[in-house]
């Protein structure tokens, strides 16, 4: 009986301690073992016989080349069976890596792995150097417009890091660039447009690389020009009168009038903004400018009208300036500083001035000496005194007056005092609609062997004529009556 208790609980120790001490191994691991042209992205997955440890095979696990280990992550799947290394960055290009997982790698039974396990692989290499295969805008092309890309198509996915250094534009432009999806085409895109008249020079370097890091295999460069205008734009400048007075920078050009625009007219299209500040006046005057496009000539062309808020001086000589700085659409300049006189003395413009004083009856034929002293005697009255009454002088215009603006007095200058006055003046019937081109009136209150002036009132306020034109200066006249 004793013997037979003993056979049972034997039976039963053993069964109750059971062990599985079978060592795991490698089934297969991939890459595989001296594969070559491996991909640079590709993951190391390894299949075990066996569920494994995944914190201690992890451990024992390393993927390393001559530059060292690689860094990555792992995974596992089909019940902890498989585990797949992702390094963190792609692999080198032909370069030779290690798989190693030493025989400290256990299953989840703490059995070690049968044998270390060692396989290496290579991964591909790309020794061909990438080639620029075309570009735009076409080398030593002119007529680019301002907004013109700068394109550039590889033989090859490029690296775009390197296009920085790789793709430049002289003169120095500011933009960006952009990629198409497969990194083989580049844009150069301008932030701010390029320059009419510049000629641009675009440069792809041997710093431009491949995504394998191959340079370039031959620098590449390409000029091109914007705009196929380098002609300045032309002007004509007249004064837009009922017949245009045109203006000539070589004379001094008469018969402006003082209240006509000056208009310039540009052989082309020009930039606007700047025209107003272009312009110059002198002497002073205010002035605005407007412009508009119009055809001339079958063509479209700027027109600038400088408009003057108040009319000009009469008999003034003007000098017009245009400015170079004024530009057409392609960035040519005005080829130098223009410059216009012009005098303002048109038909409408010219200042009245006395052109004849003298006795009404004699004044045609006999008038008096302007400027000097007159001589005159005085009628007798009915006692045979002197009269006091002068009445009988006329003065002749050379311009229809204005007769509200009519200023004229007498003052002694000469002799005993007095209080004389212009009487009888001969005013137009229906003023101010009339005008008039002779003036009569008396003198009262004037005597014998005495010295008169005569004075006429000119300049701003003063005698004006039918179109505004001031009398340039007062005018003065010296009489002096003989005594009886």
């Amino acid at each position: 009986m004793k013997t037979k208790a003993y056979i049972i609980f034997s039976v039963v120790l053993l069964a109750g301690c059971y062990d599985d001490f079978t060592m795991p191994h490698v089934v297969s691991a991939a890459p595989g073992k001296n594969e070559l042209s491996v991909s640079r992205d590709i993951s190391a997955v390894v299949a075990f016989s066996k569920t494994m440890d995944t914190m201690k095979t992890s451990n024992e696990f390393t993927l390393s080349s001559s530059s060292g280990a690689v860094e990555g992550f792992f995974s596992w799947g089909n019940s902890d069976t498989v585990m797949s290394f992702h390094p963190a960055e792609p692999l080198k290009r032909t370069e030779k890596y290690t798989i190693r997982i030493t025989g400290d790698a256990e299953d989840t039974e703490g059995n070690d792995l049968s044998d270390e396990f060692i396989s290496s692989f290579y991964t591909g290499g790309d020794d061909v150097r990438p080639e620029v295969d075309s570009f735009n805008p076409a080398a030593n092309s002119i007529g680019n417009s301002d907004d013109t890309l700068v394109t550039v198509i590889f033989s090859e996915p490029m690296d775009p890091d390197t296009v920085y250094d790789g793709l430049t534009v002289s003169p120095a432009t500011e933009g960006y660039y952009e990629w198409n999806s497969d990194y083989t085409a580049v844009v150069f895109r301008p932030l701010y447009g390029l320059n009419y008249g510049v000629t641009y020079n675009a440069t792809v370097s041997t710093a431009m690389k491949d995504s394998a890091g191959n340079s370039l295999l031959e620098e590449v460069s390409f000029s091109f020009t914007i705009g196929d205008d380098f002609t300045p734009p032309q002007l004509t400048v007249y004064q837009d009168n009922s017949t245009p007075l045109y203006l000539d920078e070589n004379v001094q050009t008469p018969g402006a009038e003082k209240n006509g625009s000056i208009v310039i007219d540009f052989s082309e299209i020009v930039l606007t903004d700047g025209i107003a500040d272009a312009v110059g006046i002198s002497p002073a005057a205010e002035f605005y400018v407007t412009t508009s496009t119009v055809e001339s000539g079958g063509v479209n062309i700027t027109r600038a009208v400088v408009n003057f808020t108040e009319n000009l001086e009469s008999e003034e000589i003007y000098t017009l300036r245009i400015g170079s700085f004024i530009t057409d659409l392609q960035q040519n300049n005005l080829a130098r500083e223009y410059r216009f006189v012009f005098v303002t003395d048109g038909p409408y413009s010219l200042r009245p001035f006395v052109s004849k004083i003298g006795d009404i009856v004699t004044i045609d034929s006999s008038a008096w000496p302007i400027n000097d002293i007159v001589i005159l005697s005085l009628a007798e009255d009915f006692n045979g005194n002197a009269s006091k009454l002068y009445n009988n002088i006329a003065i002749d215009f050379s311009n229809s007056i204005d007769p509200l603006s009519l200023d004229i007095a007498v003052d002694i200058v000469a002799g005993d005092t007095g209080s004389p006055s212009v009487v009888n003046i001969g005013w137009p019937s229906n003023p101010p609609d009339a005008r008039f081109t002779r003036l009569t009136f008396g003198l009262y209150g004037v005597s014998p062997g005495k010295t008169y002036s005569l004075r006429l009132k000119g300049g701003s306020g003063g005698i004006k004529d039918q179109y505004g034109n001031y009398m340039k200066e007062d005018f003065v006249q010296i009489i002096k009556f003989n005594q009886l």
